[in-house]
């Protein structure tokens, strides 16, 4: 069983232009792990640079509103693995699995491009069950469920 302890683990999807990533915080180890998907990528060390220094000036806001003592010294790791993804759009679904191993299993995703065509069926299964999303349409598509959801 996983510990789902707040105090423990916090998961924080984080955007970047064109990309999402995953950001895993470590609370009482002071540890911050960033996943990425396509971790070879043009332009990652200047995207993990951007999640990482407002990440750690909002800890150390928190940290210290909370009355915790000092702010820690927060040990980053970048992401490991070998490239994942192999197309230009399954980011969220890579942070998504990320995601839901973490919760599972309290570790990453050990899946690549090749699984992500039925996670994203799973995803959209979620979605059409959920009773609290609603489908309207954008002002210039066309007004069926094909355009746009919101979830409330």
């Amino acid at each position: 069983m996983v510990d789902r302890d707040p105090m423990k683990i916090a998961l924080i999807p984080a955007h970047v232009p064109h990309h999402w990533t995953l950001v895993a915080v470590f609370v009482k180890e002071r540890t911050i792990r960033f996943f990425d998907s396509l971790p070879n990528r043009s332009g990652r060390e200047e995207d993990e640079a951007g999640v990482r220094e407002p990440l750690e000036r909002i800890l150390d806001l928190v940290w210290t509103n909370t009355k915790l003592g000092p702010p820690p010294r927060w040990k980053w790791i970048s992401e490991k693995r070998a490239s994942r993804q192999r197309n230009s759009y399954d980011c969220g679904a890579f942070t998504l699995a990320d995601m839901a191993s973490y919760i599972r299993s309290g570790q990453p995703s050990s899946w690549g491009q090749d699984e992500m065509v039925s996670w994203r069926a799973v995803i959209l299964n979620l979605l059409d069950k959920s009773k609290h999303i609603t489908y309207i349409p954008t002002p210039d598509g066309p007004a069926d469920e094909s355009n746009r959801i919101i979830v409330e």
